[in-house]
């Protein structure tokens, strides 16, 4: 594969990743707030979508065509004073993602996912819904995903270091 190849791949999964993200966040913060059962898990049903669909297989993908892309280009993570660079930076960050999706991301989905069986089962919003809904550590976890990700952006355009 080509270097400009693999630069188009990396940017159309960089899209579709972010594209995801956003798609998460909107639909996710829109179940929340839904006044009937069905409208909110209608709109868990495409939140998860994005997520499955766009936003773990984008991270992983982005991840690896951008290692490639450093490998290819020689791109070193240190300078030679010793000194991180943009990338090694990045790459940092983009770890600590990595860290926090099985950790707390996977394990409150299926409590979401639970909640919602159960609220469907009643025919009611339940609860344990509301709570799986608006567990702080998700919304915290996923708003510092955007800020990696923005962050991780600035760095490969500007490159400050």
């Amino acid at each position: 594969m080509t270097a400009a190849l693999l630069r188009l791949l990396h940017v159309t999964v960089a899209v579709a990743f972010i594209t995801g993200l956003i798609g998460r966040a909107v639909t996710f913060g829109q179940a929340r707030s839904a006044a009937s059962l069905e409208t909110t898990a209608a709109l868990m049903k495409v939140s998860d979508w994005f997520d499955r669909r766009l936003v773990v297989p984008g991270s992983i993908l982005v991840l690896l065509s951008g290692i490639a892309m450093s490998w290819l280009g020689h791109w070193p993570l240190v300078t030679a004073a010793g000194r991180p660079t943009w990338l090694l930076v990045s790459l940092i960050l983009l770890l600590l993602m990595v860290v926090l999706v099985p950790t707390v991301l996977v394990p409150e989905r299926a409590r979401r996912e639970a909640a919602l069986a159960d609220a469907l089962r009643t025919g009611r919003r339940t609860p344990e819904l509301d709570d799986a809904l608006r567990k702080r550590i998700v919304l915290r976890v996923r708003r510092l995903e955007l800020v990696i990700v923005g962050a991780v952006l600035a760095l490969m355009v500007l490159k400050p270091f």
